[in-house]
């Protein structure tokens, strides 16, 4: 379903608050219309999206009452997620495309552990003045708590554990500094190659544990292009070796459901069937048509 305006949680990126929908009186008058959108809103209820209306008669003719209206709703929307101390409460983020819902798997993926620690003086220094070496001690102690981990997420756990509601391209800057400068010494390193996105430690040893992230306070951490290569490709390898001649399609889900997720949208369908593929090509598994299995 599409949301005509969504309002992002400033305290939170990548979860929204409020659900704004702005259709036209005239439209809702019909009962077909008015069924069908009390139906679709049920729905997206049900995923945690907390929904205002505006009408386009009321805005025209009362358009500063509309807006007291949705500051109102907005804050009532803050309070509510301060009161609530359930982890997944609202939806990270909308999505239009069509995801399919996953039951809990077989297989147990390792809880995701988050980074939280205090920083001693954040309250006195931004952290755009800290030392680098203060800068990287921190993201050492990130990585080792939560690698293999992209470096936009090193990024926005820092800027949490400082204190900021928000990650701007500063912050981003001088903390890619400081990671760049814990990679010269050896201290962590990337994992990824020439992509340089995902940091790990460097006494790294045997595999990459699959991370279950049901439970994460920080709903980025589901989204597909934050998933480690390694984790999404060790995954695969587990499932084909606990499901002998899987296919493709099933794969996915069950590797879904071992990291964690709900539902199982197209674009991690997309990114397991693609790291199938390459795994396939290295000679790790091999691919009859759609079935998967173990050389």
């Amino acid at each position: 379903f599409r949301i005509d305006l969504a309002v992002y949680d400033p305290e939170d990126e990548g979860r929204f608050l409020l659900a704004v929908e702005c259709d036209g009186a005239r439209y809702h008058s019909s009962s077909w219309a008015r069924e069908r959108d009390r139906l679709r809103q049920a729905v997206l209820e049900q995923k945690g999206w907390t929904f205002h209306r505006i009408w386009s008669t009321d805005w025209f003719y009362n358009r500063d009452g509309e807006v007291g209206k949705l500051l109102e709703a907005i804050e009532r929307a803050q309070l509510n997620r301060h009161a609530d101390t359930k982890p997944d409460s609202f939806t990270p983020r909308p999505t239009v495309e069509r995801a399919e819902p996953v039951e809990t798997s077989v297989l147990a993926g390792t809880p995701y552990i988050e980074a939280d620690f205090t920083i001693p003086g954040s309250e006195y220094v931004e952290l755009q003045e800290a030392a680098e070496e203060d800068l990287m001690q921190c993201v050492v102690q990130i990585v080792e708590t939560e690698g293999p981990v992209h470096i936009e997420e090193i990024a926005r756990r820092l800027s949490r554990l400082w204190g900021y509601r928000r990650t701007g391209s500063r912050i981003q800057g001088v903390v890619k500094s400081a990671v760049n400068a814990a990679v010269e010494q050896n201290r962590i390193q990337y994992v990824d190659g020439a992509a340089r996105r995902f940091l790990d430690r460097r006494d790294r040893t045997g595999k990459t544990a699959v991370r279950d992230r049901s439970a994460v306070r920080f709903s980025t951490l589901r989204k597909v292009e934050m998933l480690p290569p390694m984790e999404i490709r060790e995954g695969i390898l587990e499932v084909v070796e606990r499901n002998i001649g899987i296919n493709a399609s099933d794969c996915a889900r069950e590797v879904s459901r071992v990291l964690g997720f709900k539902s199982l949208s197209s674009d991690l369908r997309n990114r397991v069937s693609e790291t199938a593929t390459e795994l396939a090509e290295e000679g790790c598994l091999v691919l009859s048509g759609e079935e998967l299995r173990l050389p």
